[in-house]
């Protein structure tokens, strides 16, 4: 059975999905997730409910600075050391502050 708040992980993850926001939206609900057992569950849920993972999303919908940010930020729920947060830390920057071309 999932607790209410990792349900309310897994559809605050679909609503920023399915209404299409923005990555820092996604990013806010990520960093909700404190380790990889409730990512897991939040991931099942999305699976059972809705027939999707949020990965294939994802990877069709935002840049590949994003999808960095995405990946590090997940990476680090499950292995959160001081070299994984660094990484996590770099991607946030440039997504939040990308350089203008």
């Amino acid at each position: 059975m999932l607790s209410t708040k990792s349900r309310f992980l897994a559809e605050s993850l679909h609503e920023v999905l399915y209404k299409e926001g923005s990555i820092l939206d996604l990013l806010e609900v990520y960093s909700a997730v404190k380790n990889k057992k409730k990512l897991a569950k939040v991931y099942r849920y999305l699976l059972d409910e809705y027939d999707y993972l949020p990965n294939e999303i994802i990877g069709e919908r935002y840049s590949l600075n994003e999808l960095c940010a995405v990946a590090a930020t997940e990476k680090y729920i499950r292995e959160p050391n001081e070299r994984n947060k660094k990484e996590r830390d770099k991607f946030y920057k440039l997504v939040s502050y990308p350089i203008p071309a």
